[in-house]
């Protein structure tokens, strides 16, 4: 594990280089969530191992200071980021967000043009208005979320982890130890996104891809939602959506082999 210290926040940001091969590939997890948790058997599977991976955790969880004077908007995740590559001297590489990190790598690719050579996103936020998560997260003020609902949300978890429920283990080691601010600011920049936020991604000319959950899949326009664009729309900027079987939005829960194998595809 390395760490990068940020003098304008007073804190420190922690993330993982792994690998030597000249071909980089960063992972960018959901909201407020560590990155190791969420990746490990996917960067150490033999079908990804032979890259350099670099997986960040944000500010506000895992092994990353949470500084009261960072805002936790998407921009800002993007920006801690890039200073971080660039402290790495990585002028190119491709990037694969899940969920919240794919909405921060849009914001990485477009900061720093030339940067990203291929982009691929997991059902990430396209549009304002969230995802079922952080619609529910920004339905209370900050203040009932910290000090009531996150206390209540992470007992409950653990609760359903104790009984053994896969997806609730994983919530639970993800945000047990989160800043429940951070998350919540960090849901609420999701929920507000630019309406014109989507033109970015579908406007570069880099190869891009959006891997949908069959169970999220929107067979019809009318069933998309911010997380889950219309497929057609997608293929008339040239990016190539992708359903991987038998999964939600949880794909490293549901079929671990599946999504690695996909994330493969677009990345060879």
């Amino acid at each position: 594990m390395k760490s990068f210290y940020f003098e304008e926040y007073n804190a420190l940001v922690s993330y993982y280089d792994l690998g030597e091969s000249e071909n980089i590939l960063v992972y960018l997890p959901g909201l407020n969530s560590p990155a190791m948790p969420l990746f490990a058997e996917m960067v150490y599977h033999p079908l990804l191992s032979g890259y350099r991976s670099i997986l960040i955790d944000y500010f506000g969880c895992g092994m990353s200071e949470s500084p009261v004077s960072f805002n936790y908007n998407m921009e800002s995740h993007a920006k801690v980021v890039l200073k971080i590559l660039d402290h790495e001297n990585i002028s190119s590489c491709m990037v694969f967000g899940q969920s919240m990190g794919g909405t921060v790598a849009i914001y990485l690719a477009d900061l720093r043009p030339g940067l990203v050579t291929k982009l691929t996103l997991a059902e990430s936020n396209l549009f304002p208005g969230g995802g079922i998560n952080t619609k529910w997260i920004t339905s209370f003020s900050e203040k009932v979320w910290i000090e009531n609902e996150y206390p209540r949300y992470i007992k409950e978890l653990k609760k359903q982890a104790h009984e053994g429920d896969p997806l609730s283990i994983l919530i639970n080691a993800l945000w047990r130890d989160a800043d429940p601010r951070g998350i919540y600011l960090s849901a609420l920049s999701l929920v507000t996104l630019p309406s014109t936020f989507h033109m970015k991604f579908y406007k570069m000319k880099i190869p891009r891809y959006f891997i949908y959950g069959e169970e999220d899949f929107p067979k019809r326009p009318l069933e998309a939602t911010p997380d889950t664009p219309n497929p057609e729309e997608l293929r008339k900027y040239g990016i190539v959506p992708i359903v991987l079987a038998n999964s939600g939005h949880f794909m490293q829960i549901d079929n671990l082999q599946g999504f690695i194998d996909a994330l493969h595809n677009c990345i060879s």
